[in-house]
């Protein structure tokens, strides 16, 4: 058995501050977040045939002040270059049905306006990102789709995360991101272009369902994570290629725990067998009374720090769930790709056997998954509540 003479706390502290010094693999909160988003608002009566008439973005930009896009890009501090292309076939004047506008664009986010921004705009780099993706590839967006709260004594070990110097302060600005696309969809409405109104409040909601996903909100779920390059001698390698082994574990039960919801959400909708997809479309949906009206405007940063706060009091359950539930690691942690282990049919069907068990492990991980789902689907029909059908939709 592996022994230190260090106090448990100082001991996982030492080993927190060493792995998180590299940046993440590519990672999404959810695989798809559109189906998230559908399962969220479906069963809203108010937008079932509810629509808006879309306008090109020029036009936008001038009624906005801005003399491009690229102009309106650089405000924001996205790539200069995107676009906000339709990609709903819209077209100039036509109606558009604002379910789909925010189901689709909810997605946006991963698109690429978030990634490799720093050489654009070096100013905003902190060295703290490095620990959460740094500079290059689709990582280089994750300290935007974060938001690892401060430390709390309240649960010391699912908050501590490095560099120190950032232990009581959050990390990541999902928060402020939904918030600043939150304030481009009022002056959108404004401005009277109720279209980009509503893509923009879809926006929105991306960063607040990434902050749903538990290993979104702690930089290292579970300190079990820290242990097996140590334990185990079949495919462990001590602390050679420590930092190597530490990112490839949590990255591989972070796509797991996120790759088998999407499954069975995928499933459902396409009208196979799923009662797990059913039963997680049915806890996303949650009761129409569960968004309050009557409270004015949404303040949506509060709304994520409140559920990062919630998915960071889930992580240590849902790493150690994962950990039980998921395939083993079959291979030398610094020697495997964790995103295409989890694309492997063999894998799928070794998980899929697992779920046909009734065991603590599956219970655990579903519970967790319900948990934040129940939370995630109430936060998302308020935003849509105060901002897009109150007052209500246009035709």
């Amino acid at each position: 058995m592996f022994r230190t003479s260090c106090p448990p706390f100082v001991f996982l502290l030492g080993l927190t501050v060493i792995p998180l010094s590299l940046p993440v693999p590519a990672l999404w909160a959810w695989e798809d977040h559109h189906l998230v988003t559908r399962a969220s608002l479906a069963d809203l009566p108010e937008l079932r045939s509810a629509t808006v008439h879309y306008s090109q973005i020029e036009s936008l930009m001038r009624d906005l002040g801005y003399s491009s896009v690229q102009q309106f890009n650089e405000s924001i501090q996205i790539r200069k270059e995107y676009g906000f292309l339709p990609r709903l076939g819209e077209t100039e004047g036509a109606a558009v049905s604002i379910l789909e506008l925010l189901v689709v664009y909810s997605d946006e986010p991963d698109w690429g306006m978030d990634k490799e921004i720093f050489g654009q705009y070096p100013e905003i780099w902190k060295d703290e990102y490095a620990r959460m993706g740094g500079k290059e590839g689709t990582p280089s967006q994750a300290f935007r789709h974060m938001y690892w709260p401060e430390f709390s004594w309240r649960m010391p070990l699912r908050t501590l995360k490095s560099p120190v110097g950032n232990l009581f302060s959050p990390m990541g600005l999902a928060a402020e991101r939904a918030a600043l696309f939150i304030d481009l969809a009022r002056k959108a409405r404004a401005a009277g272009h109720l279209y980009w109104a509503v893509r923009f409040v879809a926006n929105a909601l991306h960063y607040l369902e990434d902050v749903a996903q538990p290993f979104h909100a702690a930089q290292t779920p579970t300190k079990r994570f820290l242990l097996p390059p140590l334990l185990d001698r079949n495919h462990g390698n001590g602390f050679e290629n420590y930092v190597l082994q530490i990112q490839n574990i949590v990255a591989y039960y972070h796509f797991a725990f996120e790759r088998y919801v999407a499954r069975q959400l995928k499933a459902h909708y396409a009208g196979e067998d799923s009662p797990e997809g059913k039963e997680l479309v049915e806890t996303l949906a949650g009761e129409l009374s569960d968004a309050p009206a009557g409270q004015g405007a949404a303040d949506i940063a509060d709304i994520v720090v409140a559920l990062a706060g919630h998915s960071a009091s889930q992580s240590a359950k849902a790493g150690q769930a994962s950990m039980d539930f998921f395939p083993s690691i079959q291979a030398r942690f610094d020697a495997f790709d964790p995103e295409q282990t989890v694309r492997s049919d063999g894998w799928w069907e070794e998980t899929m056997r697992n779920g046909r068990m009734d065991s603590a492990a599956k219970r655990e991980y579903s519970e967790v998954v319900q948990e934040m789902f129940s939370r995630l689907g109430s936060g998302v029909r308020t935003v849509v509540h105060l901002e897009v059908l109150q007052p209500p939709p246009p035709r």
